[in-house]
């Protein structure tokens, strides 16, 4: 009883001022119950402290935002983005799903929730029972669920966590950069493969569609341009994306020749895959900006399209620096693991372009078939868990590898943006968070032999393609781009750094360049 008393007199104390109805009569409830069961003392305080961050939220206008100090005098600061990447799939606070906002429904009986999975659920249902009335509807939400290839439970909650991410910046002091705003939900859709993802997505933009492509690329991106998309009518050129003024010309350009119709699309990959070129999204998008306001209102769409497949949130968030949309390979860093096969859209909830096709992308994704899959879809999820740990310790051994690379003399030139002497280091520095500048780097032998020779040479490092995965690879991307149409340097060697200690990397490279340079010599002679 008489910590019912302290603990309810500590209550009143608390909250002095505008003090809620349900507060003063905590007390009460506190002095009722705890000397029968102490564990209401916790029941009851959960009510209290849920229903609190209710009403703050709904006077802020966040369901983020902690800390009205009439209301609570401890304040909080909004949940960072490695908070909820930490609990992808999971509620934050109890009784809630990980994607609802509404953190604290003060409707709602604490005593009939139940205890919560602290893993997510994996559903594999293809299909739901349709009601005797025949409409599928569902008494939580109105829209009911009807079948795999449209609805799955598993695959939504990946879409709004990743959504949710995609709009918080990793450094709170980075969000006056552009806009930050966490009670928007953009539309994230879930497709079968990065390459689906990009399909999907170019498939959207209203016909004739040019296509504007930096000159260094995943190779996949022209390949489906050159042998499928092009034969339904889309057109495609390339520029620098580090010259704005090329940049601008190219988009005067085809601005100009779709003729009051169809769709410019401005494809950004930063990092480049496999250059490791930086671009200024911030600048583009004022670039883009500023283009759109010189041209008649009917002359069709200019959207921003970043692939950030290699450097993915919190690290960067591109919707917040004005691009229209946001593509990942999720088989990379968000899944993490190297076992799940899936691709990822976000469309900007803050430019017009983003708002009118992330319907439209939906509507593709279903009607074509290419949603994720419910198993990829949970992998993906559980990579998410431990995301922002991977990418902080692959980024600081990345630098450590590509400063030692950087001080052999056989390497001839060490692609990352970390480096001051990478073209784009000012660039990164600007808009890249906390000196991490990603977890893939590469560098360029004297030819195809040495690198060959170099990546039959490691032994901790492992020889394959993709990257974001725990384990470490290196790949010879000339010999693995489509013959006709090979843009890597012979001699340039990818690496996707892991977790593995970076000791190990570095004296496993060492190694391996000692012993290429002893074969390319003796092959010589």
């Amino acid at each position: 009883m008489r910590l019912a008393a302290a603990t309810g007199a500590a209550l009143c104390r608390a909250f002095p001022v505008h003090r809620p109805a349900y507060v003063t009569t905590s007390r009460a409830a506190f002095s009722s119950t705890a000397h029968e069961d102490p564990g209401m003392c916790g029941l009851a305080a959960h009510t209290l402290r849920s229903r609190l961050d209710a009403s703050q939220a709904t006077a802020r206008g966040s369901s983020t935002y902690y800390g009205d100090e009439e209301l609570f005098p401890l304040p909080m600061r909004s949940i960072s983005p490695s908070t909820v990447l930490s609990h992808a799939g999971l509620p934050l606070t109890h009784g809630k799903s990980s994607f609802d906002d509404d953190s604290a429904n003060v409707n709602t009986s604490i005593s009939s929730r139940r205890n919560i999975p602290l893993s997510p659920p994996l559903h594999l249902a293809t299909t739901y029972s349709r009601p005797a009335s025949g409409k599928y509807d569902d008494a939580v939400d109105g829209k009911g669920q009807i079948y795999g290839r449209t609805d799955n439970a598993t695959r939504e909650i990946l879409e709004q966590t990743v959504g949710k991410v995609e709009l918080m910046p990793y450094r709170r002091d980075l969000s006056g950069s552009c806009r930050s705003d966490s009670t928007s939900q953009p539309e994230t859709v879930a497709c079968s493969s990065g390459m689906a993802a990009i399909s999907t997505l170019l498939l959207s933009h209203p016909a004739p569609v040019e296509i504007i492509l930096p000159a260094d690329v995943y190779h996949g991106v022209p390949t489906l341009l050159h042998t499928v998309l092009q034969h339904h009518g889309m057109k495609f050129t390339s520029v620098c994306m580090n010259d704005l003024g090329k940049v601008e010309k190219a988009l005067r350009k085809a601005a100009s020749s779709n003729e009051g119709a169809g769709s410019v699309v401005l494809w950004i990959e930063s990092p480049s895959n496999p250059l490791l070129n930086v671009a200024d999204v911030p600048s583009i998008a004022a670039l883009i900006e500023s283009v759109k306001s010189d041209l008649p209102s009917s002359s069709g769409n200019i959207s921003a399209v970043v692939d950030s497949t290699l450097f993915p949130p919190p690290l960067s968030t591109p919707l917040l620096s004005g691009a229209d949309f946001v593509v990942h390979s999720a088989t990379k860093y968000l899944g993490g693991h190297s076992d799940a096969l899936l691709g990822l859209i976000t469309a900007s909830p803050y430019t017009k372009i983003g708002r009118e096709l992330g319907q439209r992308i939906r509507q593709v994704q279903q009607v074509t078939g290419c949603q994720a899959s419910p198993f990829d879809s949970w992998l993906v999820l559980r990579g998410l868990r431990t995301l922002h740990v991977r990418l902080e310790r692959q980024c600081k051994t990345a630098l450590r590898v590509a400063n030692y690379l950087s001080e052999q003399d056989i390497v001839l030139k060490v692609h990352y943006p970390g480096l001051p002497s990478h073209p784009d280091h000012d660039v990164a520095s600007r808009i890249m968070p906390d000196g991490l500048y990603g977890g893939v780097l590469s560098f360029e032998l004297a030819d195809a032999r040495f690198a060959m020779a170099v990546a039959g040479a490691v032994r901790v490092i492992e020889r394959g393609t993709s990257l974001g995965g725990t384990e470490t690879l290196v790949e010879h991307r000339a010999s693995i781009e489509p013959a006709e149409r090979v843009v890597s340097p012979p001699g340039l060697l990818r690496m996707s750094i892991g977790l593995e200690d970076a000791d190990d990397i570095v004296q496993d490279l060492d190694r391996a360049l000692w012993v290429a340079d002893q074969v390319v010599q003796s092959n010589d002679t």
